[in-house]
């Protein structure tokens, strides 16, 4: 039975969340009704309140959960990738490449929020683009929110979201190359479902950039998952993994497939959490109910980056004409991914031996820490400021209507 303070937590947070959500979804309605017309507003209005979704968790995390970044990038990441902000000490800006992929190894819940973190503070949060389940669509109100981010919502069944997902992320590249419906570009429907877009890259026209961002292990590692990688992995003839799971291979070859005529890197990056030993599974240590009714994050969150440019991956940027030919890149690209996730389950095993990722004689572009929070705390104003703004235009109207009406009276 939660304690009284348990329960003030919970509901202070969730109060918080609440109010984040109406804003949004206060902003969504107000899109739908005087911009219906106008995709390229839409989307500048959408894309803005999915930074504002960010910087409202962000805000709520580091008020009830808060927790400290330790990043480092290897030799493939540019030195000064992440540096102090030069107007706002102890804030750290992020600089990544536009049209970049983000991989990682999933193993709390809030694993979402960490990464998002990432694009926030890169400024990048307003390209975000996610995979997740479908089930969060159902939930009353929220769900038509989520709807408008246009992400990517799987129902993990290959036959019905292979055409879903292919959609998706072609509108992302249309966009991302200037001949997207952001543009006002009407696309063309293929026989098979499947959309088109105009070829090439658009001149004079304004570009939308992405961050793509997915688990390729599609769920926690847990007691209950990671049995099941075991299995597989003894069916493949190879070595176990130890704090990792398997990758899902063919969703992850498929997205970079449709992206390959935008997309730049792969950043992939390895998460360790602080008070979790080799043998625990984090979920377990940090669990959603030890969040919201005791505020209890990872004191600090380390995160390794290596990047991985899309033209060094052959079996992405190389054509196919038959199944045979698609069913050996696959193959090709499986025997890429693992070698990344054998050299990611040895990063956590040197993790939690050491406490962090650095390891003698390595190269490191980048080593620095710093805490989850808004570059300033007045910042929160951003979250809230369309309701905001609307309540106090509504206000000056009514009372302005009144004025004149006294005039007649």
């Amino acid at each position: 039975m939660p304690s009284p303070k348990q329960l003030l937590h919970a509901f202070a947070m969730a109060l918080m969340a609440l109010l984040v959500v109406f804003s949004i979804i206060f902003t969504h309605i107000l899109v739908k009704l005087f911009l219906r017309d106008n995709a390229l507003l839409q989307k500048l209005v959408f894309d803005f309140t999915r930074k504002t979704f960010i910087m409202g968790l962000t805000a709520m995390f580091a008020i009830f959960a808060p927790t400290s970044f330790h990043v480092t990038t290897d030799a493939s990441v540019p030195a000064k990738s992440f540096v102090e902000d030069a107007d706002v000490p102890g804030f750290v800006r992020a600089f990544f490449i536009d049209n970049s992929v983000l991989i990682g190894n999933h193993q709390i819940y809030t694993d979402w929020i960490f990464l998002w973190y990432l694009t926030y503070i890169g400024n990048v949060a307003t390209d975000i683009h996610i995979l997740m389940k479908d089930s969060i669509l159902k939930i009353p109100v929220i769900g038509w929110g989520m709807g408008n981010f246009r992400w990517i919502y799987m129902s993990r069944k290959w036959e019905t979201d292979k055409t879903n997902m292919s959609n998706r992320l072609l509108e992302m590249d249309a966009n991302a190359r200037g001949w997207g419906p952001a543009q006002g570009v009407k696309p063309v429907y293929s026989p098979d479902a499947l959309i088109k877009w105009p070829p090439g890259f658009a001149k004079n026209t304004q570009r939308f950039p992405y961050m793509f961002l997915m688990y390729p292990e599609g769920t926690n590692i847990s007691e209950n998952t990671q049995p099941r990688s075991d299995a597989y992995i003894a069916k493949t003839g190879q070595k176990p993994l130890k704090h990792v799971l398997m990758p899902r291979v063919t969703g992850l070859y498929h997205c970079l497939r449709e992206l390959r005529k935008t997309a730049t890197v792969v950043y992939d990056i390895t998460a360790g959490y602080s008070g979790v030993k080799a043998g625990q599974y984090p979920q377990d240590v940090y669990s959603l109910t030890n969040v919201v009714y005791d505020g209890k994050n990872p004191a600090v969150v380390s995160l390794h980056i290596r990047s991985y440019r899309l033209e060094d991956i052959p079996m992405l940027t190389q054509d196919h004409q038959t199944a045979a030919e698609e069913a050996a890149l696959l193959k090709e690209f499986e025997a890429w991914l693992f070698k990344i996730w054998y050299e990611k389950d040895a990063l956590m095993d040197y993790y939690y031996q050491h406490g962090t990722f650095v390891q003698e004689g390595e190269t490191i572009t980048n080593n620095v820490t710093f805490p989850l929070k808004l570059r300033r705390a007045w910042d929160i104003w951003y979250v809230y400021v369309v309701p905001l703004t609307f309540v106090i235009a509504a206000r000056a109207v009514f009372q302005l209507g009144g004025k004149v009406a006294s005039l007649f009276v």
